[in-house]
Formats: C-alpha cells, sequence, structure tokens
C-alpha cells in the first residue's frame, strides 16, 4: 500500500514536472514570437480602436433599441408564451448549429501561419498549446453574447417579468448556451470534412423535427434552454441543471478536441486568414469574404443552360449554379425562411430589422448572377444581352424565391421590403474597390475618423436593408408601397452611377 503510493505520488510529480517544462518551452515559444515581431501592436492598437467605434456609433444604438423593445409589454408577453418557448427552441437550435457550421468555416482555433508552425510543428501538446487561441476567440465571441444576455435578462428583471431568481436561471442558460456553442464551434474545426456538416446536420434535423412532434427535443439542450427560460414549474430549474450539466460534460472534453486537430488543416486556417485581415485591413471586404466562399462540389456535369426564352434560361442558370453548392444554398433557403418569418410577424421594429437583415444575408445565395452582371457591365459586351437586361433576368431567382418563401410563411405583406431586398442586392453587385478618397484622415476631437468612412461604405447595403427593410415591413400596406417605390428607384439610380464608374 506504502509501496503504491509511493509510485503513485512518484508518477503525479512526473506528470506535473513534465506539464511545467512544457509551460516553459511554450513561454519560450511565444517569446520568440513576440520578439519576431509577431504581436504586432501596432494593428493591434489600430483593431482596438475600430472596435470602439463599432461599439460607440452601432453598439450603443442598438443596445439602446433593444432596451426600448424588450421594455414593451408586448414582446415580453411574446417571449414568455408557449409560442415564445417554441421560438426559444428554433433559434437557440438553430444559433447551435450555426457555430457548428462555423467551426467548418472558421475555427476558433486561427493563429498566424508562423505560430501554427511553432505549436504545432514540435511535441507540445496540442491541448496545452492551442488552449490560448481557443480561450481567447471563445472569450471575443462571447463578451458581446453575455452582454446582450445580461441587458435582456435585466431589463425584463426591472419590468417585472423575471424574479431574482428567474434572473439567476435565466443568466445560467446564456452562458451554458454560450459555452455549448463554442464547444461545437471547435468540434466543427476538428472534424474530418467528410464529416464537419454532420453535425450541424443533426442538430437541425432534431430541432426541426421537434417542430412536427414538440416532444421530440425535449430531451436536448436546446428544449432544456426554452423550457429554463419559459417554464413557470418546478421543472424549469430541472432543465435549467440538465443544461449547466451538459455544458460542464462539454468544457471537460476540449483538451480532447484541442488534441485531436489536424496541422494541415490548421495551417489551411492560418493562412486563409492571413489573407482575409490583409484585405480587410485594406478596406477591401469583399476580397475578405471570397476567401470563405464555398467551391461548387456537385454536379460539374449539369446542363445547365435550358430553356430558349432567355428568362427561363437565366432562371435555371442561376439555379443550378447555386444547387452546386448545396450547404450554402440549404442554409440560404432556411435562412430566407426565417427571416421572412421575423419580418412578417414582428412584433416590434427591432425584430424587423433582425429579419430584414436575415433576408438581405439569404439573397446573396439567389443573387450572384448581379455580380455576373455588373462585370459583364464594366467590360466589353461579349454576350449579346445588354446590361439592364442582364439585371432583370438575373433578379428572376431571388424574386421567385423571396415570393415562394412569403407565400409559405404566411408573409405576403412584406413583399414591398422583400423587393426592396433584391434591389439592394442589385445595388451592392455595383460597388467596386474601395474609393481612395474614404481614407483621407479625418481629424476630431476622438481621433481619426476615417476608419467610420470605410465601415460606413462598407456596410451601406446591410444597414439599407435593416432599416428601411423594417420601416416599409412594419408600415402602413400604401405607405410601404410608395416608400418601397422610392427607395427602389434611388437604389437603380445609384446602381447606374456605380455601373458607369467601373
Amino acid at each position: 500500500m506504502s509501496s503504491a503510493g509511493s509510485a503513485g505520488e512518484v508518477g503525479q510529480a512526473g506528470s506535473a514536472g513534465a506539464v511545467g517544462e512544457a509551460g516553459a518551452r511554450l513561454r519560450r515559444l511565444r517569446d520568440v514570437h513576440a520578439g519576431r515581431g509577431g504581436a504586432d501592436a501596432p494593428d493591434l492598437v489600430y483593431a482596438g480602436y475600430v472596435v470602439v467605434l463599432l461599439v460607440l456609433f452601432i453598439g450603443v444604438p442598438l443596445l439602446l433599441a433593444a432596451v426600448r423593445a424588450l421594455s414593451g409589454d408586448e414582446v415580453a408577453g411574446a417571449v414568455f408564451s408557449a409560442a415564445g418557448e417554441r421560438g426559444l427552441r428554433i433559434g437557440v437550435g438553430g444559433f447551435l448549429a450555426a457555430a457548428a457550421a462555423c467551426g467548418r468555416v472558421y475555427g476558433p482555433v486561427t493563429p498566424e501561419p508562423f505560430f501554427v508552425t511553432l505549436l504545432v510543428g514540435t511535441d507540445l501538446p496540442r491541448a496545452l498549446a492551442l488552449r490560448r487561441p481557443f480561450l481567447l476567440a471563445t472569450a471575443v465571441a462571447a463578451v458581446p453574447l453575455a452582454t446582450a444576455g445580461l441587458v435582456a435578462g435585466l431589463t425584463f428583471l426591472a419590468n417585472g417579468v423575471l424574479s431574482g431568481p428567474g434572473l439567476v436561471r435565466f443568466l445560467a442558460v446564456v452562458a451554458a448556451v454560450i459555452v455549448l456553442a463554442a464547444w461545437l464551434w471547435l468540434a466543427g474545426q476538428v472534424l474530418p470534412d467528410r464529416w464537419a456538416w454532420v453535425l450541424p446536420g443533426v442538430v437541425l434535423t432534431l430541432t426541426g423535427t421537434g417542430l412536427l412532434v414538440p416532444a421530440a427535443d425535449v430531451p436536448t439542450p436546446w428544449g432544456w434552454a426554452a423550457r429554463a427560460v419559459v417554464g413557470h414549474d418546478g421543472t424549469a430549474w430541472a432543465a435549467a441543471v440538465l443544461l449547466v450539466v451538459t455544458a460542464g460534460a462539454a468544457v471537460v472534453t476540449v483538451p480532447v478536441l484541442l488534441s485531436a486537430t489536424s496541422g494541415p488543416r490548421l495551417r489551411a486556417d492560418a493562412e486563409r486568414r492571413q489573407i482575409t485581415r490583409t484585405a480587410a485591413f485594406s478596406g477591401e471586404i469583399t476580397v475578405a469574404l471570397d476567401v470563405y466562399r464555398a467551391r461548387p462540389g456537385l454536379g460539374r456535369t449539369w446542363r445547365a443552360v435550358r430553356g430558349r426564352p432567355a428568362p427561363v434560361r437565366f432562371l435555371v442558370r442561376d439555379l443550378v449554379a447555386g444547387a452546386r453548392t448545396p450547404v450554402r444554398f440549404s442554409v440560404g433557403c432556411l435562412t430566407l425562411v426565417v427571416g421572412l418569418g421575423l419580418t412578417a410577424h414582428a412584433p416590434g421594429l427591432l425584430v424587423a430589422g433582425a429579419g430584414s437583415g436575415l433576408v438581405y444575408l439569404a439573397l446573396g445565395v439567389f443573387s450572384d448572377g448581379f455580380r455576373h452582371a455588373a462585370q459583364a457591365g464594366a467590360g466589353p459586351p461579349l454576350y449579346g444581352v445588354g446590361v439592364a437586361e442582364l439585371f432583370v433576368v438575373h433578379s428572376l431567382l431571388p424574386l421567385t424565391a423571396l415570393l415562394v418563401t412569403a407565400v409559405a410563411v404566411g408573409g405576403t405583406g412584406v413583399v414591398a421590403a422583400g423587393l426592396l431586398l433584391v434591389a439592394v442586392r442589385a445595388y451592392d453587385s455595383a460597388k467596386g474597390p474601395l474609393p481612395p478618397i474614404l481614407l483621407t484622415p479625418v481629424a476630431s476631437p476622438a481621433g481619426d475618423l476615417s476608419s467610420l468612412n470605410v465601415l460606413i461604405w462598407q456596410a451601406d447595403a446591410a444597414l439599407i436593408s435593416v432599416f428601411c427593410g423594417a420601416v416599409i415591413a412594419v408600415a402602413q400596406p400604401v405607405h410601404a408601397a410608395v416608400a418601397a417605390t422610392v427607395i427602389v428607384a434611388l437604389l437603380l439610380a445609384g446602381l447606374r452611377r456605380r455601373l458607369h464608374r467601373l
């Protein structure tokens, strides 16, 4: 007994010594990286400055608008109801599936290429070497989510919708969902390519099954989250405990996932991150996003040109082109359904704005033809079809998807907002490179505000979609039709001017 105990103590001491030695080597590697200039202090300062501007000019107004919307009895009543519980199940399930899918595109462990070589090219345990990058990426993503949850909980507490214990349960649910999302984000990055979409697919399938059979998603994290928030009986605390225990179990398995990360995958992700970062810092957001655009992997032999009339020919062509990236196409269809559903049945302007933003993002899947039309307008005429006609025929697919989805979700009243969003997509397709004049320094007591000009120029289409789409969606039908007509006319005029500048 004494001998075994001594052997165990020696083994623990040896293990602790090995971990300490690995930690010391890891610190020396970080020192080498910092000495090489890897920390890149000026870039970090500039990134912090941009974040402060975003928080002041976008984050604070959105926060105030959210508090104003959540303070209304209508929104609180909608959230804490049977329909609200179902909506929470769908929302949390969709969020977790999106986290897993995001890991496939951009994982949480994505350091610089040189740092990847230092960390992965040695015998250091990856669970130790990659722990800091994972925690940093998780913290950056978790801070805005936790802030939104805290603001929502305090607002509900101030309105008397939540009690003190109810607020504790609400915040525990928010924290547990964030932890599970971070775990799925990492799992999505670690899984091999052929299994990468299985995880989000399973979560989405179970969430969708819960819509048809409500009892099916009761034993799931999103079912527990909805029950813990909306439940008014003793099962609410039981659901919260189950969710927190599940999140704790996920935390325990994080070192296993970090140890299973693939070196080639880390290097590929790091190289894409480097390209994206360089493009983003030079103001070329479109180039940065193109790095992560899905590549066609299906239907190489499909016949895309069918039909004699030009509208039918282009409609089939765009549909086949979209179907060649099936995951992107499916996500776009699902996002369009959710966005139009939110916009059509929004209890307030804030939710309608979120729905309009989702519809704008979803229409990107159906609007790739606009980029072809813009490129054709910038070059010599090769197709025997005018630029205006190209934009018209390429608008058939997004308009068809919009109308079919609007009928399916019972949101025909928001068709005017949808038409506006299609026009925004066409307007955005001819944006072109960043005008150099926007980089001219703008002196102010808060520093150089030229970054704000660049941000507004980059996000103009999204801002138009969120604000104008939401206003038109909640307006009276006559007012909505008039406003949509005027804004679409302005967008088409702007599109024509942009095409002349290309």
